[in-house]
């Protein structure tokens, strides 16, 4: 009884087959196996159904039962993070192995990172607020609004926060770590970025889908747009999960 399950907005989204869960009625499509048997979609609505009621406990020694947490909390906190616009729309995944649930794997994060339209994406870009898309918390959704509710969850995605912060500063920033992951892959992979546009003749200043934002007229400037929001989005987070 492994599986591999798809968040779906409604039925057939992307999956031909799906399941509702018994008690927050999230919505899942089946990626693998793509066509379960009845033993399997009733094995499920068991297994989900004392899943979910783990949750509804807010009991976390219940939860983990049910959940793998180390993985759920690394999973919530690379999607919060990088604010996955997919995130609960599409291309978020759970698996199911050994009786637990795991979070991921991370699918999809063209539009993350501040990569999204404004006009069309307006909560995410905090339009008619502060107009920052590095601020608010955006993935607390599917099983995780739920989670955060929890006494000690929320602690635990601190916790590992904090343990992972210099790795999380160094993908922008040097530190202890080194030279910052995003001069790293410039260095190896500068020319052949910069041949996209010269030889391949892509264009620097068109949108390729209406879902992204705007680009900046040079590449330099967009890798600094990026550079900076995941400084910001890092200070933010760290103020409001009042990490020190």
């Amino acid at each position: 009884n492994e599986f591999l399950l798809e968040y779906e907005p409604w039925e057939q989204y992307s999956n031909p087959e799906s399941i509702r869960t018994p008690i927050y009625g999230v919505l899942f499509g089946f990626n693998d196996p793509e066509f379960p048997t009845n033993a399997q979609r009733n094995y499920l609505n068991n297994f989900l159904a004392n899943a979910e009621a783990a949750i509804a406990s807010g009991n976390l020694n219940a939860v983990k039962e049910y959940y793998d947490l180390s993985s759920m909390v690394d999973f919530y906190i690379v999607n919060e993070f990088f604010k996955d616009v997919d995130f609960s729309t599409s291309s978020t995944r759970f698996y199911i192995k050994n009786g637990k649930i795991y979070g991921g794997p991370i699918w999809d994060m063209d539009l993350s990172s501040g990569n999204c339209a404004s006009d069309y994406y307006e909560k995410y870009n905090n339009i008619g607020g502060s107009g920052d898309s590095t601020e608010s918390i955006y993935c607390d959704k599917i099983w995780y609004g739920y989670l955060l509710q929890c006494d000690g969850f929320l602690d635990m995605v601190k916790a590992r926060y904090k343990e992972i912060l210099p790795d999380i500063i160094n993908l922008s920033t040097d530190n202890e770590l080194g030279k910052n992951k995003i001069d790293s892959l410039l260095i190896k992979y500068g020319k052949s970025f910069e041949d996209n546009y010269s030889v391949a003749g892509w264009s620097m200043t068109e949108k390729y889908s209406l879902y992204e934002r705007i680009p900046f007229s040079t590449y330099e400037k967009n890798i600094h747009y990026l550079r900076q929001w995941l400084v910001k989005r890092n200070e933010w987070l760290l103020e409001e999960w009042n990490i020190k």
